[in-house]
């Protein structure tokens, strides 16, 4: 019943002219169940997927007619910081979203449809990291929940391109300080790595390493060390201890514009303390003694007695 009586509204948009209100409702169902940044449906993508011609002003009334009858939500435009730009969404109700999927019959026009949603999704990324400022933010977050099913599609066929998409939009959700979106898109790489690539492999590694990088910064700072010390034990062990991987996790930065640096500490019952500051030319492997560890008591910075190297969080200068 519901159906037919979206299906009523379709065909009267149709007769009033609106000839592409359903192949745009399609097209969106077809996306995740998460606002969509209105400046992904463009007349390139419609035409791109459906073979119809289309233009601004035919995009811009078909969205119309879908919000008329009830079928488009078009939330207020979204700056997620008063000091970043608005940002216009579409969004569909979850109902109207899978109702709708469901009329694309034909699974080689899905596969088409999808494979230009994925080819425009990629766009977006790089239109949006070449954006000055903070003025693609906003449009990276809500990017941010379609580019998991990118990568599945895309997986592995298109395996490295669309990798290189997550990536390009976890550093722009870094830099808009948008963590959880960020850590999202992170882990799923590295999952999709891990499957396709080898848990060894060294790029699964390197996702590792920018996981625990988003760990640290979203406050989960065991969980990051741990996922570091584990990362550069596999280093140490796939590449080996002179390989510039591994040298890198042991003097890099986890995370030059905040307040935290990575250390590593040599064997020995001590580790660095938070708050203490390396000289200038001091060995990444110096160590300072951890006052709250005394005797059986163990450091609350996550580090255990016992030889071998460990990763820990001490502070930075400004």
């Amino acid at each position: 019943m519901v159906r037919h009586t979206w299906d009523l509204s379709l065909d009267q948009l149709d007769q009033d002219g609106y000839t592409l209100a359903r192949p745009v409702l399609q097209l969106l169902a077809l996306l995740e169940a998460a606002p969509v940044p209105r400046t992904l449906v463009t007349p390139e993508l419609v035409t791109d997927a459906t073979g119809l011609p289309a233009t601004a002003a035919t995009v811009d009334a078909a969205l119309a007619g879908l919000h008329q009858y009830g079928l488009l939500h078009t939330p207020e435009p979204d700056g997620t910081r008063a000091t970043s730009p608005a940002v216009s969404r579409l969004q569909l109700h979850p109902l109207v979203r899978e109702v709708t999927a469901h009329t694309l019959a034909r699974p080689e026009l899905t596969t088409a449809w999808l494979m230009a949603i994925d080819a425009h999704l990629a766009r977006a990324v790089e239109v949006t990291r070449d954006m000055p400022g903070r003025t693609g933010w906003p449009t990276a977050r809500l990017l941010a929940p379609h580019l998991s099913a990118h990568l599945n599609r895309n997986t592995p066929q298109n395996f490295s391109s669309a990798r290189s998409t997550l990536g390009s939009l976890a550093d722009i959700l870094r830099s808009a300080g948008a963590v959880s979106e960020e850590l999202l898109l992170r882990r799923h790489v590295l999952d999709n790595e891990s499957r396709f690539l080898g848990l060894d492999h060294s790029d699964a590694l390197t996702s590792r390493n920018n996981l625990a990088t988003a760990l640290h910064r979203l406050g989960e700072h065991r969980q990051a060390a741990d996922l570091l010390q584990r990362v550069l034990a596999e280093r140490d062990r796939v590449l080996g201890p002179d390989h510039p991987d591994t040298l890198a996790a042991t003097t890099s930065p986890t995370h030059r514009g905040g307040s935290l640096r990575l250390a590593v500490s040599g064997g020995g019952g001590n580790c660095p303390v938070p708050g203490a500051r390396r000289r200038p030319g001091v060995s990444a492997r110096g160590r300072a003694g951890c006052p709250l560890r005394r005797g059986a008591r163990p450091c609350p910075h996550g580090v255990r007695r016992g030889s071998g190297r460990r990763v820990v969080f001490i502070s930075r200068s400004p």
